[in-house]
């Protein structure tokens, strides 16, 4: 069995290495609108499994780990919708509760699976993802209403989010924004902006959550499930990579990078479940 390989041995090319990974996160999030927990859990699951953990144990602090990054990626990104003067601050506020409960709820769901049965959700997951992306059809929606949503429609859609998203590490975007549209019948560019919002504080509920739980033993720096550095080292790149894909999104078609991106999380995903089951 491998043994682990302590941190202080190669630290800069880690650093160096997850930063880069965090600028890819940022730069794919900005170009095609998805959340960046995507590529930043499977990043992580293979960074520290490169470094000797077990697939389980790397699953569950990669998910962990990634929530925190989204706390401070979606804060940038809200407060950019909202310069632009997107988003719609009541309907968020009722959002927000069945969000949070939701949140809270996906992580303590995701400790009491187990580190491979998560790796092997997430795969799954990826899987939905991907496929959505690369299956394209033109969506007929409903004209945007002029009311704001009822608080029951509100927090269910909160609800729904804030769980996807604790339970994957993800920002829950891929389920906030459709049923917005769909279902609450925002306008696209609000229901970005108000999906942007809801995912700080689903997030943050979440990441409250692993801090909590019980640290496991692992020769890495952890708070709770949270390992600090690394995600300090992906916020980073994800902040210095979301600006450079909002520019190249007006440059280049977004049809087929969505095509492509699916692709490859597919093919991510394949990897990510080979890794749990061996």
């Amino acid at each position: 069995m491998m043994e682990p390989i302590q941190l202080a041995s190669s630290p800069w090319l880690s650093w160096v290495g997850l930063a880069f990974g965090g600028l890819g996160s940022g730069i794919a999030a900005g170009l095609l609108g998805i959340g960046a927990g995507s590529l930043m859990v499977p990043i992580l699951v293979f960074y520290l499994m490169s470094t000797g953990h077990d697939a389980g144990t790397s699953g569950q602090i990669a998910v962990a780990s990634s929530l925190a990054a989204i706390v401070f990626l979606s804060s940038r990104a809200w407060l950019s919708h909202r310069a632009r003067g997107a988003g719609q601050p009541r309907l968020i506020v009722r959002m927000l509760p069945g969000g949070i409960v939701g949140a809270s709820t996906g992580a303590l769901l995701a400790q009491l699976a187990g580190g491979r049965i998560l790796l092997l959700a997430f795969a799954a997951f990826e899987c939905i993802v991907g496929a959505r992306y690369l299956i394209q059809r033109r969506q007929h929606t409903a004209p945007a209403a002029d009311t704001i949503a009822s608080w029951t429609r509100a927090t269910s859609t909160g609800l729904c989010a804030g769980l996807i998203s604790s339970f994957f590490g993800v920002g829950g975007g891929i389920v906030a924004v459709p049923l917005q549209i769909g279902w609450l019948r925002i306008r696209p560019h609000d229901a970005i902006a108000n999906s942007s919002a809801l995912i700080v504080f689903n997030a943050l509920a979440g990441t409250v959550q692993y801090l909590l739980a019980p640290r496991p033993e692992v020769d890495l720096l952890t708070i709770g499930w949270v390992a600090p550095l690394p995600a300090l080292c992906l916020i980073l790149g994800g902040l210095l990579g979301a600006p450079v894909g909002v520019a190249l999104a007006h440059r280049l078609s977004p049809a087929r990078l969505k095509r492509m991106f699916g692709l490859f999380l597919l093919i991510v995903a394949a990897l990510l479940a080979r890794r749990a089951l061996s």
